[in-house]
């Protein structure tokens, strides 16, 4: 009898046996668990779907507009074109320019996405071919400054410690100071806008109504002495670049009087702070009625309509330093109206 066995049952037998190891092997193996990394990247994508776009933020409203006025066509290494955007950005009366590719205006977005709680709006499409014809780089010019634009109506983008978008748009020094003091109002700000507004360029910074309203309440409010005498020197070199030419209404700069003022006959300041306060309090004052006598006329007569005439009656207690700055206000604004409002008969005592 032939004992051969045949090789069809071989090859059956051989493929059970295989079949039977894969199953055990398959028992003694733990359970495959979900890849870590693709689950957080689900997550992740998940929750920037659900953020809410930038559109429901609430923004802000500084002097600050960037534009792109013009495309410039490059060559690179090996010939090939590509678009320069020609960025202008004008803050607080200061204007610079940058020039970026379409790609850094993609990293740009990328480092912003990565830090806020809203969505940004989508750049414009990437193409394989045909990025740079006329159509879609104009497409691509008109969206992206709608999209700069928008970044900077954001306290959050504004506030960045890292001022990626300030550093991106080459913002003025003077400019980007102002930003952050009206957003914070602190000493570190206030540190950094008087000393980016030394130079003649920094001191159009100073002419804008919100940062001289977030100058006014540091003098107000803060308990911070050095602050106070900050603000104070900043009021000073504001009313040196020029009052009469803006639009700051009387009653505004009469209520700067008042607080200047104050300071003069405030007994809390330490001791060892008082000179410098008051002696920066005095320049502040005295630069706003000297810069600009038919407007200081007008927030004198203003300043006295309010009751101001008792702060100068306290003034004028000080011998020497209080007593010359109550006359040099006085002469510098004592006409017409000024002149008439001490010709009442109420004020005779005071007179």
């Amino acid at each position: 009898m032939d004992k051969t066995i045949p090789a069809v049952v071989l090859g059956a037998a051989a493929g059970a046996l295989a079949g039977v190891s894969l199953v055990l092997w398959q028992t003694k193996r733990p359970a495959k668990k979900p890849a870590r990394s693709m689950r957080r990247a689900s997550d992740w994508m998940k929750g920037r779907s659900s953020r809410e776009p930038l559109s429901s933020s609430i923004g802000i409203e500084l002097p600050i507009t960037v534009t792109i006025p013009k495309i410039e066509v490059e060559s690179g290494t090996f010939g090939q074109k590509h678009s320069v955007y020609v960025t202008q950005v004008t803050a607080f009366g200061l204007t610079n320019l940058s020039r970026h590719t379409f790609e850094d205006f993609e990293t740009l977005h990328a480092q912003i996405s990565g830090k806020v709680r809203y969505q940004l709006p989508a750049l414009p499409r990437s193409y394989w071919w045909g990025n740079e014809e006329t159509q879609t780089v104009q497409e691509r010019r008109g969206r992206l400054e709608i999209l700069l634009q928008q970044l900077c109506e954001q306290p959050e983008i504004l506030s960045d410690g890292e001022e990626q978008l300030m550093r991106f748009l080459n913002m003025p020094k003077a400019a980007a100071a102002a930003i952050r003091f009206v957003l914070h109002t602190s000493q570190q700000w206030l540190q950094r806008l008087y000393e980016a507004t030394v130079e003649s360029e920094g001191l159009r910074a100073l002419k804008d109504a919100q940062l001289e309203a977030a100058l006014l309440m540091v003098l107000q409010a803060e308990s911070i002495w050095e602050s106070k005498r900050l603000a104070c020197e900043l009021l000073a070199r504001r009313y040196r670049a020029g009052v009469e030419t803006e639009s700051t209404s009387s009653s505004i700069r009469s209520s700067q009087v008042k607080v200047l003022l104050s300071l003069l006959t405030d007994e809390e300041i330490p001791e060892e702070r008082s000179d410098e306060v008051k002696l920066s309090a005095r320049k502040a004052v005295l630069t706003m009625a000297c810069d600009g006598r038919a407007t200081w006329m007008e927030v004198l007569q203003e300043f006295l309509e309010e009751e101001g005439l008792s702060q100068l009656l306290d003034l004028s207690t000080q011998a020497g330093e209080g007593q010359r700055l109550v006359v040099e206000l006085l002469l510098r604004g004592f006409e017409g109206p000024v002149v008439q409002k001490f010709a009442e008969p109420k004020l005779v005592n005071d007179r």
